[in-house]
């Protein structure tokens, strides 16, 4: 019989690929991909919790730095409407730094935005929108007026706000008592709480407090 070319020889000796072999192939190939995937979803879903914690700080400390900046000023009162406080209009005015003070509403004289003037500030809890407010009565002339509260938080980023104040003893006022002892506020402390939603990844939360001693109120 005749020799068989080599090129016809391997032809004949090449049998591919069994079917076993290809599922087995398949199913490691599978597993790769499963792997590859948890590692990307978990890498992805670690970057989203740590975008919204960021974008939350940033939210709330912001308001934070805010209520504590100003709040440190309550009790400075350029103009001394406080000598008189029934001279002025558009706003009832008691005698004391500490005009209101509530659980999760304080509002204080002070020239928060340094033109010479007295201002009244209010910081509040809106409940609603869950998030922190911030309104201003600007003094021109005799006459207070506002443009109304403005958020200084996005909505329903926060769920609860609340401000504790103590006296001179560094004795804590009861709330029973907040519409009668203004003027004997002297340390003011700000806790508050923050969420965001991240996608599928549920909620990020945070809280975070300051603890104020307003220059001013000693003088009172």
């Amino acid at each position: 019989m005749p020799r068989l070319p080599d090129w016809r020889r391997s032809l004949g000796n090449d049998q591919g690929f069994t079917f076993i072999e290809v599922l087995i192939a398949s199913a490691i190939f599978a597993m790769v991909l499963v792997g590859v995937y948890v590692i990307y979803d978990t890498n992805q879903a670690t970057y989203t919790r740590g975008e919204g914690r960021a974008d939350l700080q940033q939210n709330i400390r912001v308001a934070l730095d805010e209520m504590t900046r100003e709040i440190l000023m309550a009790g400075y009162d350029p103009t001394n409407v406080l000598a008189n406080p029934g001279a002025y209009s558009g706003l009832a005015l008691g005698n004391f730094a500490m005009q209101s003070l509530a659980p999760s509403t304080v509002r204080f004289v002070a020239d928060v935005n340094g033109d010479g003037d007295s201002d009244v500030v209010e910081f509040s809890y809106d409940p609603t929108n869950k998030r922190i407010t911030r309104r201003v009565w600007a003094l021109s002339g005799t006459t207070f007026s506002t443009a109304g509260a403005q958020a200084i938080t996005e909505d329903n980023t926060v769920n609860f706000l609340t401000f504790t104040y103590y006296d001179d003893t560094n004795s804590q006022i009861p709330s029973a008592d907040y519409g009668t002892k203004q003027y004997a506020v002297r340390r003011i402390e700000v806790s508050f709480s923050g969420t965001v939603k991240v996608g599928s990844q549920g909620t990020q939360s945070l809280a975070l407090n300051s603890d104020i001693r307003p220059r001013n109120l000693s003088l009172e």
